[in-house]
């Protein structure tokens, strides 16, 4: 008899697996120039549902997720450009992740890619530049830190007022 389900997919069962690759590809499809057009090409419900779906309520379930996956693929989604709301609420959970999301941050900071640019191109809206991207990489660790020494938290991190988003 075949083990666990992890055992068998490699994938930890404590967050919706695939929640990162649905937010990069509504962003994927959010900023495509014909977006609109593509609207005008499916049922009313869909083109509504594709109007509607909301990558800061996604984004905010990874607050409450905890596993080495989950950790992962939230730092990772640090090359992207996610927006201003969403960078906001992105930068929150980083940062309310603390320690606990270092050594991802660490892993990627220490590789020589971006993983937005490697698979969209350098053409596209959605990917941060190599500097931005370091730059924000840089930040996250530089304030983690700073923050974990001082045993402090972020102010304005909260999720009070997430729900106004």
């Amino acid at each position: 008899m075949a083990g666990p389900v992890e055992d068998k997919w490699g994938a930890p069962l404590n967050g919706p697996y695939g929640l990162k690759r649905v937010i990069v590809s509504v962003l994927y499809m959010k900023g495509q120039s014909d977006f609109e057009d593509q609207k005008l090409k499916v049922s009313k419900q869909t083109a509504e549902f594709m109007e509607n779906i909301d990558v800061a309520t996604l984004l905010y379930a990874y607050d409450s997720l905890s596993s080495k996956r989950d950790i992962r693929d939230l730092a990772s989604m640090t090359s992207y450009y996610l927006g201003e709301a969403n960078g906001v609420l992105y930068r929150c959970l980083i940062l309310r992740k603390g320690k606990a999301i270092m050594p991802a941050l660490e892993e990627l900071a220490a590789k020589h890619a971006n993983e937005c640019i490697d698979h969209f191109g350098t053409q596209t809206k959605m990917c941060l530049s190599d500097k931005e991207y370091r730059d924000s990489l840089s930040y996250y660790m530089d304030t983690i830190a700073k923050l974990t020494k001082t045993h402090s938290t972020e102010a304005g991190c909260t999720t009070a007022s997430w729900a106004q988003m």
